[in-house]
């Protein structure tokens, strides 16, 4: 607020009131618990209609049918990401014994992680 007092009493004739605009503006969304915004019925139509294309796409990236959930898509990415953990092995001190492996849970939402 200070330094917008200080730009006001320096600006010049002309730049005091674009100041003050700009300054109310860049202010306002500070002052504003939430807002609402209205859309047409076409707007809701183009917003249907690329959330659309975008789940088809997702699906497809994936290998899953058109129709896929976001839960069979997180399933499928989890998977190829390897999120559910990352494994790692060492030799056994043991000769002829499996390697000792163990697992670090990744921080994620995919299941197995912390």
């Amino acid at each position: 607020m200070r330094l917008l007092l200080a730009l006001l009493l320096v600006a010049k004739k002309g730049q005091t009131m674009r100041l003050l605009l700009a300054a109310l503006l860049l202010a306002a969304p500070a002052f504003a618990g939430s807002y609402t915004i209205t859309t047409s019925a076409a707007n809701d139509a183009a917003l249907t209609r690329a959330m659309t294309r975008a789940n088809r796409l997702t699906c497809a990236a994936y290998g899953l049918p058109a129709s896929c959930t976001q839960v069979q898509a997180r399933q499928e990415f989890c998977r190829r990401a390897q999120f559910g953990g990352v494994t790692t092995c060492v030799p056994n001190a043991t000769p002829g014994q499996p390697p000792v492996c163990t697992t670090t849970p990744l921080v994620s939402t995919c299941p197995g992680s912390t």
